[in-house]
């Protein structure tokens, strides 16, 4: 994809001397005002699409290894609503879940089993189209609204869709089963639609056209409700859209189209249609509505403001710094982006402001050029509110609002500061930034240097796919950290279970800690999809029996062959197992985790042949 990116580009003259003013008129026209071949850009978006579902479909079966309960219990709930044919709105467990995830994970664990991937399969398809729905939506947004004549609206989609397909921070996310991922998805797509709506480009004039696109973006904008609980804010997105909406709605005089307020009532009616079923749950059943919000608060910190600062200096240094320190997350305390894309980041904002105040800040020089240079203190104060004004209105606006918005609700917790998981929401506004700065520096660059800049470009791309690459199946997939984080022992310990005859009865002691679910802590959710065993039928019916420590003297009223796993090992709870059973034979499969039977089924042998 690389290579075909790189040939692809326009042709420079290959002189890598500077040109003189001629030439510099010449390039830029021969450079600037040819657009790439419909061909080439959808050929450059397939590979984009493949290279995304590489980074996202790879060794899903065994990277990240184990499954964490989290993920557990949405496969367990989601298989549960599947044969009940209920699907719910809102999963109150587990400190409140949205439905949708839950539910389509469970009709990927009904078709494929009951495997840790099945699950992730689900968040990597919702990442895989987030790199389509981030090239449209970028593209849409700087045809819309050019950029200055050095840069080019499509180089800008491809480059976003390109960082945000090779990402580790969106890689990750897409590679594990929570119902976040979602979030960057409805977004994107919700927007691009959006966008449609102003304007007149791209057959807009056309009345269905335009009606289409504003049923598909409230659609898609408001099914983001049912992913996150962050999502909650997106609402607030939408103030500058409609300036930036109803500002072109007035200038266009010249050719007649679509009432933009009209649209964007109807964009407002269907988002609000597909967010209603969670909002009619949450109308009877309130006390879900806020979740874990108000326990991981910042206000309910005994020094808020002093934490409030500190969250708001680490959350803004994750980008270049210190990233997340969760090794579920990240490579723990690594910065979330890889250093070249850190740096055009940076850049992208800066650019970003420079083109958001060009048109005033000439306005102000002409003004200061004129007076001589008096009092231009006090007219630069005159033009403030102006600049400030147009920001609000504009589409780098709207990339700036997008992330202080969504950086509000890590912000504001006091939990896992920096938290990647909770600032996904970002991601591409993030990288819609970094390639605007990298398509900056590639037009200033092509001028001065000619071909070389494609070699560089070339270097850089490759860069970045690599190092994420390596990161993530190089360093994170492999590390042990991410083997502990994962509960890798707890699926090994699944499948043993899922080796013995169906006749043996099974005892899992579950010692753990965490959020009870139906009087069970949340730890033992892996080895419940693991083995299927989540139901009380499906518990009856394969003999496995879920007990709490203090429950373990049932094991001793057991009959016939008896396997016990224990979740959390324990002096007492080893000295009951071998009570029960006296023959019992006790192997490790982890610090915490136990495995006792009868030795006819724990050897070594088996145990290392059917764990692993």
């Amino acid at each position: 994809m690389i290579a075909c990116f790189w040939s692809s580009t326009i042709t420079l003259p290959g002189r890598a001397a500077v040109p003189t003013g001629g030439e510099v008129a010449m390039l830029r026209q021969q450079f600037y005002n040819i657009e790439m071949k419909k061909r080439t850009v959808l050929s450059l978006l397939l590979a984009l699409f493949i290279l995304g579902a590489f980074f996202r479909l790879y060794h899903l079966q065994s990277v990240p290894p184990g499954l964490y309960p989290d993920e557990a219990i949405n496969g367990n709930d989601g298989i549960a609503a599947v044969r009940s044919g209920t699907f719910p709105v809102f999963f109150p467990n587990n400190n409140g879940r949205e439905g949708l995830f839950v539910n389509l994970v469970g009709l990927a664990v009904a078709g494929f089993g009951h495997y840790p991937w099945a699950i992730r399969l689900v968040s990597a398809l919702f990442g895989i189209f987030t790199v389509l729905g981030t090239y449209f939506f970028s593209r849409r947004l700087f045809r819309l609204f050019p950029v200055s004549g050095n840069m080019s609206a499509e180089r800008i989609a491809l480059f976003a869709a390109f960082f945000l397909s090779v990402s580790f921070w969106h890689v990750n996310f897409s590679r594990i089963g929570f119902r976040a991922i979602m979030a960057p998805f409805f977004l994107v797509w919700g927007l691009f639609f959006l966008f449609k709506i102003i304007g007149r480009e791209e057959g807009l004039s056309k009345k269905t056209s335009a009606v289409f696109s504003a049923v598909a973006g409230g659609l898609f904008f408001g099914a983001g409700i049912h992913s996150y609980i962050a999502y909650r804010i997106a609402p607030l997105l939408l103030v500058i859209p409609f300036l930036i909406g109803i500002r072109e709605w007035r200038r266009g005089t010249k050719k007649p189209q679509p009432c933009f307020p009209c649209l964007f009532i109807l964009f407002l009616f269907f988002a609000l249609i597909a967010a209603s079923p969670l909002f009619l749950y949450f109308a009877a059943h309130p006390a879900d509505f806020f979740g874990r919000t108000t326990q991981v608060s910042v206000f309910s910190s005994p020094e808020p403001l002093i934490t409030l600062g500190k969250n708001l200096r680490d959350t803004l240094g994750m980008f270049w710094f210190r990233g997340d320190g969760n090794w579920r997350h990240n490579i723990a305390g690594e910065p979330q982006l890889i250093l070249p894309v850190g740096i055009l980041f940076a850049l992208g904002i800066i650019v970003a402001i420079k083109e958001m105040t060009r048109s005033e800040m000439h306005k102000l020089s002409e003004v200061n050029r004129r007076s001589g240079g008096l009092g231009f203190m006090s007219k630069a104060l005159i033009f403030i509110p102006r600049i400030l004004r147009l920001s609000v209105s504009s589409t780098y606006g709207l990339l700036f609002w997008w992330i202080v918005l969504f950086l509000l609700p890590v912000i504001t917790s006091n939990e896992g500061i920096p938290h990647a998981l909770r600032a996904i929401g970002i991601i591409p506004a993030v990288y819609v930034l970094s390639a605007l700065g990298l398509d900056w520096l590639f037009a200033h660059a092509a001028l001065r240097i000619g071909k070389i800049t494609h070699i560089l470009l070339f270097m850089l791309l490759a860069g970045v796919a690599l190092g994420n690459a390596y990161r993530y199946f190089g360093q994170w997939g492999i590390s042990p950290n991410v083997a502990d984080a994962f509960d890798v022992p707890s699926v090994k310990a699944g499948n043993f279970l899922n080796s013995l005859p169906s006749s043996t009865e099974k005892y899992i002691i579950v010692n753990r800690g965490g959020v009870s679910v139906n009087g069970i802590p949340m730890s033992a959710q892996t080895i419940m999809f693991i083995t299927d065993t989540a139901t009380a039928a499906e518990q009856a019916k394969k003999h496995v029996t879920y007990v709490l420590p203090e429950q373990a003297g049932r094991i001793a009223r057991a009959r016939g062959p008896i396997a016990v796993v224990l979740l959390g090992d324990s002096p007492s709870l080893r000295a009951q197992i071998a009570s029960a059973i006296p023959d019992a034979v006790v192997q490790k499969i982890s610090q915490d985790i136990l495995i006792a039977g009868p030795r006819n089924l724990i050897t070594p042998e088996i145990l290392w042949e059917k764990t692993q």
